[in-house]
């Protein structure tokens, strides 16, 4: 017969027997029942891996034979091959129920290479080895210095955060390390290892430059607003936390420029304070002059100018003590002894025909037209005499002044026209004092004793000042201009009050707030060449701040003309020294151009006015033309540091005689004008645009031209005298 095999298959686990080499004596069949539990090759009910297969098998009996069984597969598992096992029928008797026994077979636990259970929650993927059933450790490491990683029972990772480190949106810190946006937060694993805890620190950082002290406070970082006031009425004051305090011009806004001689002051456009229009001083007499002085006002000086009384009948009247007092009478003899001759207030002299016999249509037969005889007909003869007139008359001539009858003659006294300059020719014309430039070479004397060989030069005396023993000192706080031109209207910036009448200005068609700039019109003519000159150094105009204190105290900027000590200093920019022309000194080496009552209020410096005279060489047509600024006066804002002033900005204004203007180009050599030009094209050129303005002597009539000039300065050393 044939060797039977039995093959169960359960679920993919085989259970093979051994081939049956025997049989059963007389039995056609013989039935092999496998004995055990045939659900060991399902799924273990407690942790879901293949379970183990049972390894005995236990045979009964005569049994028919049984078909394989077939389950549902869930892991394959091969039986092992048991070997020789002792007969289990040995000892039974012939006769008996005589059966073969088959050895006791079992089933391969693992074979290599098929899943398994290692019965271990923390490995993955188990598998069967040489060494049994063995799988990958599940990987718990979360990549994290602070947290010790372990697998539990369940076979899940648990992730402890190790002591000193606190874990605080998935990054690790440890002890005192700060948080990166809170300042004021930090590491302390024995609060807490999963936020930070406030650090107590007092000082940190909040990021905004709008704060400052900033400190913790409650686990934030808090600070004090900053004080960005910076006390400028034309500067809004605002604060961005990445920039900082930021001051932004307020146009048109009001403001004060600390100067109770300006009135309506507003704020510009890069936050300054815009002086308005001067303060109205000009208080209707003559006899006083009007000035407005920055810390009280206005200032009503008396003076001693001519005035008129209002009386016709009265002539050279004078001011005293504020006021006008009458002059001597009119005289209204007019030398017609045919009439009465008077008089009247408010009327003027009056002349009434006599019925005298010696007169024919009110002309008298004895007049001899003098009028300093008295001419004396005889009524009945008609017989003439004449007697000296004793009284006041007028010569005729506007040079002179007091004209009085002597000895029969209209003698005047000369007008008084000497400006003390040695180097000019004193005169007048047509009623106005001129003052030419003596012809250079004349001798004169400059006053002092150690100079030599002193000689008249364009209009000023000059010496070898070699022998001179005398050191000037000079202040340490000095400027020297790099710009100067003249203003081009009679508007703010161009010029000053220089009349101290608001309600006045000039030129008319192009002027506001009391400006005077007449000479305005010959801008175009002086301020290319005029820039050049300043530009080049052959004009050095330098400012001295004499006694100077820093605050508003009075003191004096004197002015010189100099020359740069090294001429590779850069003039227009750099602070270089300056030599000073020794011709602007005294004898004592004291300063004859100053600019008295100089105050520095609210970052203004206003210098000069009345009585200030400035000598300036003004560039026209190609010639230079010396002139005099007369009651020159400065107003300029300034920049103070370290107790000096370190620059300035601001006008210069003044007047000019238009008969010294004239005499000045009428006294240059005729080879010296360019080509197109004369001294008549000039002179009339003068006549046509400029007006004469300013009335300087107070004498009521207007004999000088209004000037104004923009100008800057910066930072200078005066070094010495020029040699």
């Amino acid at each position: 017969m044939s060797t039977l095999w039995l093959l169960i298959d359960v679920m993919k686990c085989k259970v093979t027997r051994a081939p049956l080499n025997r049989w059963f004596h007389g039995w056609p069949a013989l039935l092999f029942v496998v004995i055990g539990t045939f659900n060991a090759c399902g799924t273990d009910s407690e942790n879901g891996k293949p379970a183990m297969v049972e390894d005995d098998v236990g045979l009964l009996g005569d049994v028919s034979p049984v078909e394989p069984v077939d389950v549902s597969e869930t892991q394959d598992v091969h039986t092992k091959d048991t070997g020789a096992v002792a007969d289990s029928d040995a000892g039974i008797t012939e006769g008996g129920p005589d059966f073969q026994s088959a050895a006791d077979t079992r089933v391969d636990p693992c074979p290599v290479g098929q899943p398994c259970d290692d019965e271990n929650p923390c490995t993955l993927d188990d598998r069967c080895g040489v060494d049994g059933c063995v799988g990958k450790p599940v990987d718990c490491d979360d990549g994290r210095v602070c947290t010790e990683d372990t697998c539990l029972d369940n076979g899940n990772c648990k992730f402890t955060i190790r002591d000193g480190f606190c874990l605080i949106g998935n990054i690790c810190y440890g002890d005192g390390d700060v948080s990166p946006i809170q300042p004021c937060g930090l590491c302390n694993s024995i609060v807490s290892q999963s936020e930070f805890s406030d650090s107590g620190a007092d000082l940190c950082d909040d990021g905004s430059l709008c704060t400052s002290g900033d400190h913790c406070e409650a686990g934030e970082c808090v600070g004090n607003p900053v004080d960005c006031n910076d006390n400028n009425p034309c500067t809004g004051d605002v604060c961005v936390n990445t920039s900082g305090c930021g001051h932004p011009a307020v146009l048109n806004a009001l403001c004060d420029d600390g100067d109770i001689c300006t009135l309506e002051d507003h704020c510009g456009p890069n936050g300054e304070c815009i002086s308005g229009p001067s303060l109205p001083c000009e208080d209707g007499n003559p006899c006083t002059t009007d000035t407005c002085d920055p810390l009280i006002g206005c200032v009503h000086s008396d003076n001693n100018s001519a005035c008129s009384d209002g009386n016709v009948c009265t002539v050279e009247d004078q001011c005293q003590g504020g006021v006008c007092v009458a002059g001597e009478a009119v005289a209204c003899n007019d030398g017609n002894s045919c009439t009465d001759d008077s008089c009247v207030p408010q009327q003027g002299c009056k002349h009434v025909l006599t019925d005298n016999p010696c007169c024919t249509s009110g002309t008298n037969i004895c007049n001899d037209n003098n009028p300093c005889t008295v001419d004396i007909c005889d009524p009945l003869t008609n017989d003439c005499e004449y007697e000296p007139y004793a009284g006041g008359c007028n010569d005729g001539d506007p040079c002179t002044a007091s004209d009085n009858c002597f000895d029969g003659q209209c003698v005047g006294t000369p007008k008084e026209c000497s400006d003390g300059n040695p180097c000019t020719v004193d005169g007048c014309s047509f009623g106005k004092c001129t003052h030419l430039a003596a012809p250079n070479g004349t001798l004169c004397d400059d006053g002092q004793t150690c100079s030599l060989d002193d000689q008249c030069l364009d209009g000023m005396c000059k010496a070898d000042m070699s022998g001179c023993a005398c050191v000037p000192t000079f202040s340490a706080i000095a400027n020297k201009i790099n710009s100067l031109s003249i203003g081009k209207d009679g508007q703010p910036g161009s010029g000053t009050d220089v009349d101290s009448n608001a309600a006045t200005c000039a030129p008319a068609s192009n002027c506001s707030g009391g400006i005077d700039n007449t000479l305005s019109a010959i801008a175009g003519f002086a301020n290319d060449p005029l820039a050049d000159a300043i530009a080049s150094g052959n004009i050095v105009l330098l400012l001295e701040h004499d006694s100077y204190q820093g605050n508003s105290t009075p003191y004096t900027v004197n002015v010189y003309t100099g020359t740069v000590e090294n001429i590779l200093c850069d003039i227009q920019n750099a602070t270089c020294g300056y030599l000073v022309d020794p011709v602007l000194l005294d004898k004592d080496c004291e300063p004859l151009v100053t600019l008295s009552n100089a105050k520095v209020l609210g970052g203004k410096l206003t210098a000069g006015g009345p009585g200030a005279n400035l000598p300036l060489s003004l560039p026209i047509a190609g010639l230079a033309i010396n002139i005099t600024v007369y009651n020159a006066k400065i107003d300029a804002k300034v920049t103070v540091s370290g107790g000096k002033i370190t620059s300035l900005a601001g006008v210069l204004g003044g007047a000019v005689k238009k008969a010294e203007l004239k005499a000045a180009i009428t006294a240059l050599p005729d080879d010296t004008f360019p080509a197109g030009f004369d001294k008549a094209t000039i002179i009339g050129f003068l006549d046509i645009l400029v007006a004469e303005d300013i009335d300087l002597d107070g004498n009521g009539s207007k004999d000088a031209a209004s000037i104004g000039f923009a100008l800057t300065a910066i930072g200078a050393d005066l070094v010495g005298i020029l040699n």
